[in-house]
């Protein structure tokens, strides 16, 4: 079953000459609107299956970040975001540092999607945020005017590498995650 996506915002996550991680945020939201039939189904049902590890946030000694971060950014009565592209920005410096720590200094740079979006179960509205990061992979094409094979490179929508859903529903609730 797919969703409705209400919000969406792609960073851009790059290393320097330096092997430094550093975000950059579009100016303003994606539109929604025009996000193909085929862009929104992956997204919304991107978490689907197995294998998940399921999480809580960090509480003790101190909130995690993210937390922290949406604690301050999300109206519960609205269910809407106060400033949405801040908070996508400040997820993605957030991940640019911790990539710059320790082993992830090794790690690939990508795009950070983040992404707010809600599905109807049983006439109840259940909101989600999702924040996905993804790598350019290799890939073929065959160009349609000289039908020759193309290298190219493309990010998959297909597998997720690195991501992080929250059902927000049960946020507001503290509900515990199962």
């Amino acid at each position: 079953m797919e969703g409705t996506i209400h919000n969406l915002i792609i960073s851009s996550i790059k290393r320097d000459d330096k092997n430094i991680a550093i975000s950059k945020t579009r100016e303003e939201e994606n539109d929604v609107t025009k996000l193909s039939e085929n862009v929104t189904t992956k997204l919304t049902t991107l978490f689907k299956g197995g294998g998940m590890k399921v999480g809580e946030f960090i509480k003790e000694p101190e909130e995690s970040a993210f937390s922290n971060l949406m604690a301050g950014s999300f109206k519960h009565e609205s269910m809407r975001f106060k400033d949405y592209r801040k908070l996508s920005t400040l997820f993605a410096e957030l991940l640019a540092r911790k990539l710059n720590k320790a082993q992830a200094v090794n790690a690939r740079d990508g795009f950070l999607i983040t992404y707010y979006y809600s599905q109807d179960f049983n006439d109840e509205e259940v909101y989600y945020l999702c924040t996905v990061f993804l790598h350019r992979i290799d890939g073929t094409d065959i160009n349609d005017q000289e039908l020759i094979f193309e290298d190219i490179e493309r990010i998959n929508l297909d597998s997720l590498n690195l991501g992080a859903k929250i059902c927000l529903n049960d946020w507001i609730e503290n509900e515990p995650r199962l």
